[in-house]
């Protein structure tokens, strides 16, 4: 009932969303609801209903009456030792469903069962500590006395809590180190401006201006947009090793080049020969991803046209250097040659040129 309700409410919001960014962007509506995308969410819950409300609802056969009308705490510890097992085992099988790495998870939850050990024994620990020290009269007295009666929730909402607020700091901790270090790495004349969708008669005028101003940038790359639809003659969706790979589900940026980028590694094969207007390069991830390697042959659809060539190079693409980058390269005046395209570059700014 709580994921109809979730839909019902949803969907027409994210329409709602689309309808408005649509018109932001001035771009026609696209909206697409897909509802085999749900079934992690769905399962998730009755997976989790399962685990964590089937348990205590299944003992209720076996309580007598007269316990619950007298309030009477349970005291059957093979019962919570079942339950523990069930819900652990649970998580367990989700995250391998979701992960699909058996080592990852084992690993994973190793950690938190160790980590909720250490916690316990911490608090075990400062219970026993509190109960050293004279306690005096008041409302401080009764608290120290109530935590060491129910030692065991105390313990285990101690963890919980301590375990949550470590997960908050971690989270935060590690946001400001990634950022802090990515920051460090770069360059300070780092990349800080993009020109996009440079219209071939504006190139020339554009690289005059960069000229005129002395200012460096990286080289312009013409774009070509065009969807990679082949793989070995053979419809890339149903060839490719990860058939839900996002590169093919959209226009790639195609671009050519006489060298490849300073940040770029050829990992296997050789790069484009002077003159050479055959093959193309493929970024080392991409090609894991499609299944592809050196001499495979690559079909892409541009607008009406359709192109093809084999994979010469493997590249390893550094994709935080803040300059243009991408997945296929092609030779100059070779496969892409003549068809539609616009120019990309990226430049170093300084602050108080900003004006210019």
């Amino acid at each position: 009932m709580a994921t109809i309700i979730g839909l019902i409410l949803a969907i027409p919001a994210a329409w709602l969303l689309a309808s408005m960014t649509a018109q932001l962007m001035d771009q026609p509506l696209q909206f697409v609801v897909d509802f085999w995308q749900l079934w992690p969410a769905i399962l998730t819950a009755l997976v989790a209903l399962f685990a964590f409300a089937y348990p205590p609802i299944d003992r209720l056969r076996n309580t007598p009456a007269m316990r619950v009308f007298r309030s009477l705490p349970t005291n059957d510890k093979a019962a919570l030792v079942k339950d523990l097992l069930l819900a652990v085992a649970v998580i367990f099988g989700l995250l391998w469903v979701y992960v699909n790495d058996i080592k990852l998870v084992t690993a994973l939850l190793g950690a938190v069962v160790a980590l909720v050990i250490s916690l316990a024994v911490v608090g075990a620990g400062l219970i026993w500590l509190l109960r050293r020290f004279p306690a005096g009269k008041g409302g401080w007295r009764l608290a120290v006395i109530a935590l060491y009666r129910h030692r065991n929730a105390t313990l285990s909402q101690m963890s919980v809590f301590a375990m949550t607020i470590m997960l908050a700091a971690t989270l935060v901790l590690v946001r400001s180190s990634l950022l802090a270090d990515w920051q460090a790495q770069l360059p300070e004349d780092a990349p800080n401006h993009f020109l996009l969708n440079i219209a071939p008669e504006a190139v020339d005028e554009v690289e005059a201006f960069f000229s005129q101003h002395q200012i460096n940038r990286s080289p312009l790359y013409p774009i070509v947009r065009g969807r990679l639809t082949e793989i070995n003659a053979q419809p890339a969706q149903d060839v490719a090793f990860n058939k839900d790979d996002d590169e093919l589900r959209r226009e790639l940026n195609l671009t050519t080049s006489n060298s490849y980028p300073d940040d770029n590694k050829i990992v296997a094969g050789q790069w484009f020969k002077p003159g050479e207007t055959t093959g193309l390069s493929i970024e080392q991830s991409l090609a894991e991803s499609l299944g592809v390697e050196i001499g495979d042959e690559l079909g892409f659809t541009v607008g009406a046209e359709k192109v093809s060539t084999t994979i010469t190079s493997i590249r390893s693409v550094q994709w935080d250097s803040m300059r243009p980058n991408f997945f296929i390269i092609f030779p100059p005046n070779g496969t892409i040659d003549g068809l539609p395209s616009t120019s990309l570059t990226s430049f170093y700014l300084a602050e108080q040129d900003k004006p210019l």
